[in-house]
């Protein structure tokens, strides 16, 4: 049969040029994600290769061929050496073929051997569409059975599932990754051996389980991404990594369960909010009260949300940004957007900035969404009333049309005071309330009498002189 081939003019040229470099000293392939990408006629976003020579023999040939060139060498215990190129751009990671010792960390083999064939170190990679490679005339071969496991859209571990996850539990993360690359679905083996092995992820550090929930997080197919946030509850990932999500799996509520709604919010919205969505609702549990009509209602489950939003991704060390802009959006994703009057969408821009008003009401509309299970009309409607409330058309805009320096100059200072930024706060929340004073003239005139009230700003009276 003839062997199948895939164009490899995708690869960038110093991919390519590590390749012949490498390929005449010893079978080299690109393999892994790269591999995976090119046969389904995508573009890969990071470059991996494996080839026959030991680390220290590639290090030696590229520094003859091409002393420009920088290598990194973090991962070279393990056989991997990063080659950049003279510019900085674009880089591949070539490591040597290998065969594992055993696993005693849940992380990484306590020895490995290099000089081995691709035929055995396919044998020990996580899943057989990842155990697929490619040689410089773009052959694909294949010794695990991944090229048919890649055309049925089926995600099988390389060998028996449970040893593949005992060696390293990340994997179960790496499989539903996989899940919401395309339209893929896990093995039943591989599948149960997640719900089984599971309980060791309890192990495994929380910053590199986040890293893994942030690439999850960041896939670009909806579709595909709430099929596997799905499957992850399906297996009971969730509850592992963070017991809240116990307390939330299948609560009842005046439609979904709290879980699955948290699920389908998060698929509705853009990579960067999805943590909003996944936890907006996670306090529900704990505020929950129904009424004689069986109606349920959860006063304060935004603030209580909140909190445990921003206790989760502190354990699993998501950055300070990053865990502070999700709380603020689960704490305030309750606003009464349809009620909201024209001052108050002011305040509110004013107050937190044009990124997070903006980002609070996509939030809202996803979160409408997931009841529904589509995109509501009216968040269009709202869409513009914020705009017309906020427009900074002068002289309705937000921002102010003065300065200290204004301000200053308007009180009789001759240097800084507190008193200048007094003032401009006070200018500030007359804007958000009466935008059309925001010209030169009515701010004057406010300034002034603020002065008045408060009798600060102006300078004291020269002393008489003494006899």
């Amino acid at each position: 049969m003839e062997p199948t081939r895939v164009d490899t003019g995708a690869v960038p040229p110093l991919v390519r040029a590590v390749w012949e470099l490498l390929a005449p000293a010893g079978p080299t392939y690109v393999v892994g994600g790269a591999a995976r990408d090119l046969i389904r006629g995508q573009t890969p976003h990071d470059w991996d290769m494996a080839t026959r020579l030991a680390p220290d023999d590639t290090v030696a040939l590229v520094r003859r061929a091409h002393p420009e060139w920088a290598l990194g060498y973090a991962g070279i215990r393990w056989g991997t050496v990063v080659i950049r190129g003279a510019d900085g751009a674009g880089a591949v990671e070539v490591t040597s073929f290998r065969a594992d010792g055993v696993y005693r960390d849940g992380r990484r083999p306590t020895s490995v051997r290099f000089g081995t064939s691709w035929a055995e170190d396919a044998s020990r990679r996580d899943f057989t569409m990842n155990a697929l490679a490619i040689d410089l005339d773009g052959h694909v071969v294949d010794t695990v059975g991944g090229l048919a496991d890649l055309a049925a859209g089926l995600v099988r571990s390389v060998g028996a599932a449970v040893d593949r996850f005992r060696e390293d539990p990340l994997r179960m993360w790496r499989a539903v990754r996989l899940l919401s690359q395309g339209p893929f679905h896990l093995e039943e083996a591989t599948a149960r051996a997640i719900r089984a092995e599971r309980p060791r992820l309890a192990v495994v550090a929380a910053e590199r389980q986040g890293q893994e929930l942030s690439r999850l997080l960041a896939a670009p197919d909806r579709d595909a991404l709430g099929r596997a946030l799905a499957v992850l509850q399906e297996l009971g990932v969730w509850d592992i990594i963070w017991p809240e999500w116990a307390v939330a799996r299948g609560f009842p509520q005046n439609g979904p369960p709290v879980d699955a709604h948290c699920l389908a919010t998060a698929a509705f919205l853009p990579p960067e909010l999805r943590l909003a969505g996944l936890l907006h609702d996670i306090g529900k549990p704990v505020c929950a009260r129904q009424n004689a009509a069986g109606s349920w209602r959860f006063d304060g489950h935004e603030q209580v949300s909140a909190v445990w939003a921003a206790d989760m991704l502190r354990r699993m060390r998501f950055p300070a940004r990053t865990t502070e802009d999700t709380a603020w959006l689960v704490a305030h994703h309750g606003f009464r957007w349809r009620r909201a009057t024209p001052t108050a969408l002011r305040r509110l821009w004013a107050g937190e900035g044009a990124g997070r008003v903006q980002s609070l009401l996509a939030l809202y509309e996803a979160d409408v969404a997931a009841w529904g299970g589509r995109l509501p009309a009216h968040p269009r409607t709202l869409a513009a009333k914020l705009e017309a409330a906020v427009t900074t058309d002068a002289p309705y805009g937000l921002d102010l049309a003065c300065t200290g320096d204004d301000v200053r100059e308007w009180l009789g200072l001759d240097r800084p005071s507190r008193a200048v930024g007094s003032v401009l706060a006070h200018l500030r929340r007359v804007v958000i309330v009466h935008p059309e004073n925001n010209h030169r003239e009515a701010l004057r005139r406010e300034a002034l009498q603020w002065q008045r009230r408060h009798g600060e700003g102006a300078p004291a009276p020269p002393r008489r002189p003494g006899p």
